[in-house]
């Protein structure tokens, strides 16, 4: 019997743990700083720089940078403030987003233009007031297009 409920103890605590854990990520600047490191470390071209607030109730950061093999994605003064989160149903849904500069680009390519077979996300996102300061659009090492005070 003592066995029996050590064994519940030891699962309660780390259940009770993994929950503390959970909500510290989730509520609080240094848990938003820790999974940025997380990311960061796990994914090079990703680098989100200066972050404050939480992923709860908003954060501001001064840079995002992402990028794949043939695009990237920079991004400055971002602020994000969500209206509701539902992770196990990967719906994301914001109040605000909101970037000073957005960049992005390509590598450019010889090859036709090909229509995707969807436009489709992985998660259901809304957006309820987006705003980019100055938005450029390009291909890699040409004149990117620009676009000012996109708002939607």
């Amino acid at each position: 019997m003592r066995l029996l409920a050590r064994i519940l103890a030891v699962t309660v605590l780390l259940v009770g743990v993994a929950i503390a854990a959970i909500w510290w990520i989730y509520s609080t600047e240094s848990g938003l700083r820790f999974v940025t490191v997380i990311a960061e470390r796990l994914s090079p071209s990703f680098v989100l720089r200066d972050v404050s607030g939480s992923i709860r109730d908003g954060f501001t950061a001064s840079r995002l940078a992402l990028s794949g093999p043939t695009w990237s994605l920079q991004a400055t003064d971002i602020v994000v403030e969500p209206y509701e989160l539902h992770w196990r149903r990967r719906a994301f849904d914001f109040e605000r987003l909101s970037a000073r500069t957005v960049q992005v680009d390509w590598v450019p390519s010889d090859e036709p233009a090909t229509v995707p077979q969807s436009l489709a996300l992985p998660i259901d996102l809304r957006v309820r007031e987006l705003s980019i300061g100055e938005l450029q659009l390009g291909a890699r090492d040409a004149a990117p297009t620009v676009i000012n005070k996109v708002t939607g």
